[in-house]
């Protein structure tokens, strides 16, 4: 199989189909607002302390076991305080 047939082959990599609701539960330890989900990502506003400012990835686990997701922070910006 060439290169480019294998980075094209989906059938390589665990998938989900979601429809309908997507649960996650993160564990900041205070509460976070979500702005926006899409196939692209998700946006999630957050307060966090200088202990975790270096965090880079994080693990979304589903109801089924076996099946966490681990996700790369892609950016971390401060906050413009009102």
């Amino acid at each position: 199989m060439s290169a480019k047939n294998r980075l094209g082959d989906r059938r390589e990599h665990l998938r989900f189909d979601i429809t309908g609701q997507l649960w996650a539960s993160l564990d900041f330890g205070e509460d976070v607002v979500i702005h926006n989900v899409t196939t692209a990502g998700l946006l999630v506003e957050t307060s966090l302390t200088s202990a975790f400012q270096p965090i880079r990835a994080a693990q979304v686990a589903f109801e089924q076991p076996n099946s966490p997701v681990t996700v790369i922070v892609r950016h971390v910006s401060s906050a413009v305080e009102t």
